[in-house]
């Protein structure tokens, strides 16, 4: 496997972060944004010009950029998942640019590093393994019973997020003390799992 001078982990969403290793010290960053005024409303979206300089002293084969694979997932808006596919499309594109080496990883990839601090599952009730169909033949009173279960199960996996994401920022932190500020409050959970996402290849590549 190559040895990288350089290792970039990204949260790619808008409210994501960027941590950068080099030479084996990190640096962690927002994902740089701007705000853009338009028929008088204004907008936070991607500073590109800011990215692309985030990268550019770092641009090279001696750099490897680990990009968050990001997919739909339920209670997922449109307009949020449009935003986390857009912002992986302009660093993808700042990556090839710079002729970067690149490995796109899925969070279960990079999160099973840290799986006891983490990966807390919730286990899904038999009740709601019905087909659509299934759920169509229920009667008025079970299909209450299915709702309701279901309406619990989503707010157990909601707590079960949120807490994954206040782990990230307190292993981030307990990893790297001297950068604890940078991962304080709840917003700050992008910068805490882009250092993961960093920190997991630098492991990976140190045992081979």
């Amino acid at each position: 496997m190559n040895t990288y001078k350089t290792i970039i982990g990204i949260d790619p969403g808008i409210n994501g972060g960027v941590t950068i290793i080099h030479d084996g010290i990190p640096k962690v960053f927002d994902v740089p944004t701007k705000i853009e005024e338009k028929a008088k409303k204004k907008k936070r979206v991607f500073d590109k010009e800011a990215m692309a300089a985030l990268f550019r002293p770092y641009a090279g084969r001696n750099t490897l950029v680990c990009l968050e694979l990001v997919h739909a997932m339920p209670g997922n808006g449109n307009v949020s998942m449009f935003g986390f596919g857009r912002g992986f499309g302009i660093w993808e594109g700042i990556i090839a640019a710079f002729e970067m080496d690149l490995d796109i990883i899925p969070p279960q990839r990079w999160k099973k590093t840290w799986t006891i601090e983490l990966m807390k599952s919730v286990e899904k009730p038999d009740g709601l393994d019905l087909s659509k169909e299934d759920i169509k033949k229920l009667s008025k009173t079970k299909k209450k019973e299915y709702d309701d279960l279901k309406k619990d199960f989503d707010q157990k996996k909601a707590k079960a997020k949120e807490e994954a994401k206040d782990s990230a920022r307190l292993l981030a932190a307990k990893l790297y003390p001297h950068l604890a500020d940078m991962f304080k409050l709840k917003k700050h959970d992008g910068r805490a799992e882009s250092l993961l996402i960093a920190e997991h290849k630098r492991l990976e590549i140190l045992n081979g």
